[in-house]
């Protein structure tokens, strides 16, 4: 478009232009080799990633504590509101995971072949649903399973895309760390305390909700991996 503009600007003005690519030189342009699925991943990889990095730098930080007094020290902690603030923003983080699996899993129905045949055999079924709610087939499977449920989400990636998303979230039997999956039922969990019992906690501090963020980002970053080797997609491509 932009090579257009020039050439008609040109044609209508005359004269000479001196651009980033030297006199009277148009863009060079290259092969897009993107896909719809692999730009589909791309903006819910980029959407999920940037909101998460905008709510860390905006991340207000804790009180000041004067050395030395452990009790004023832990006092001034359990009264900090700013520690309120982190427990509030956990549904926001779990938000996030449910958007990008929920997404991830609408887009790749939609291109993958053998859950399309599926979905023909179900599409008599859906379609008159479908079109009262102005919702797609894929858009209602997703609207079916609960993406707080990491269980259920891992049979209906198996079911429909033959993927198990739970392998690169957990580590060889042999290995010493706590697997990403578990982690993140754990903080499922502690959002559905927060959100339906108050649960407040006062030691949650803002190094704990940074590392809260950091797993989610490691989790969508592997999740992406594992569907990108699936659909044969390069994933420096959706990163950027």
């Amino acid at each position: 478009m932009l090579n257009r503009i020039l050439r008609t600007g040109r044609k209508k003005f005359g004269g000479d232009i001196f651009g980033d690519y030297g006199k009277n030189r148009y863009a060079p342009l290259w092969d897009d080799t993107s896909t719809p699925i692999s730009r589909g991943f791309s903006w819910v990889y980029s959407m999920a990633h940037n909101n998460i990095g905008a709510i860390s730098h905006a991340l207000p930080g804790e009180l000041d504590v004067p050395k030395g007094d452990a009790k004023l020290e832990s006092l001034i902690k359990s009264i900090d509101p700013s520690r309120v603030i982190y427990n509030g923003l956990v549904p926001f983080l779990v938000s996030v995971l449910e958007f990008y699996l929920k997404n991830i899993l609408i887009i790749a129905l939609k291109y993958d072949s053998n859950a399309q045949h599926m979905i023909t055999d179900l599409r008599r079924e859906v379609s008159p649903i479908a079109l009262r709610d102005e919702k797609s087939p894929e858009e209602l499977i997703a609207d079916s399973i609960s993406f707080q449920d990491l269980r259920n989400v891992k049979k209906a990636f198996r079911k429909w895309l033959n993927v198990d998303i739970k392998k690169p979230l957990t580590p060889s039997e042999t290995a010493s760390e706590e697997s990403l999956w578990r982690r993140l039922d754990d903080l499922i969990k502690y959002r559905h305390d927060i959100i339906h019992r108050m649960g407040v906690d006062r030691s949650f501090s803002r190094t704990d909700f940074l590392n809260q963020a950091q797993l989610i980002e490691e989790s969508l970053d592997l999740l992406l991996k594992t569907l990108a080797d699936k659909y044969q997609i390069d994933i420096e491509q959706i990163k950027d």
